[in-house]
């Protein structure tokens, strides 16, 4: 794989891992903090697209800041020379947060 190519999916993945992290947190968080739920209402009227928007926002600004942050004269960094490990991660992190907030509605759902 080129090198640019790499720096590219490189960002891209370091940038969807943090999107994923951030709004994996805000679904749990929200859950449990009503204030946090009413705070993500009033910015668009509902939780779930106040949370789509601040992806539309994150994952761009995110993959720009990694993409430059890796410049086009500089060594490998961040392991963006490792390509099959950090879409392991991105998969791992993707599946805890679809683990945790099944595993958190499933117990709300039993408990409640």
């Amino acid at each position: 794989m080129r090198r640019l190519e790499q720096r590219r999916a490189a960002a891209f993945l370091w940038a969807a891992i943090l999107d994923i992290t951030v709004v994996g947190i805000l679904i749990i968080v929200h859950e449990q903090d009503s204030a946090l739920k009413a705070l993500l209402n009033r910015v668009t009227g509902h939780h779930w697209l106040t949370k789509s928007l601040l992806t539309l926002v994150l994952f761009p600004g995110l993959s720009q800041l990694f993409y430059r942050a890796l410049g086009p004269n500089r060594k490998p960094a961040l392991g963006s020379d490792r390509l099959p490990l950090w879409a392991g991660i991105l998969l791992a992190v993707t599946a805890l947060f679809v683990a945790g907030t099944l595993v958190f509605f499933v117990v709300e759902y039993f408990v409640a």
